[in-house]
């Protein structure tokens, strides 16, 4: 059971990674930890924007992907 854990983890880290770079949509939906905003893209990966303040809460904006932090990815507004 361990082992297959572990071995979702790594495909989940991988799929992540593979978004790095991309420019996608993302809604936000919620405060995040670190500060910004964080939400889902269609795919379903998980993204944080820090520069995202609480007034954009439930839009749909262009996100450009810039790294994987741990289970989620983080990003910036693509102008």
């Amino acid at each position: 059971m361990r082992r297959m854990l572990s071995l979702a983890e790594e495909m989940n880290r991988l799929f992540l990674l593979r978004q790095c770079g991309k420019l996608t949509r993302v809604l936000l939906e919620e405060p995040c930890p670190m500060g910004g905003m964080q939400g889902y893209a269609p795919n379903y990966a998980r993204i944080a924007v820090p520069e995202a303040g609480q007034e954009l809460r439930g839009e749909i904006i262009d996100v450009r992907v810039r790294a994987v932090k741990g289970d989620y990815c983080t990003g910036e507004l693509a102008h």
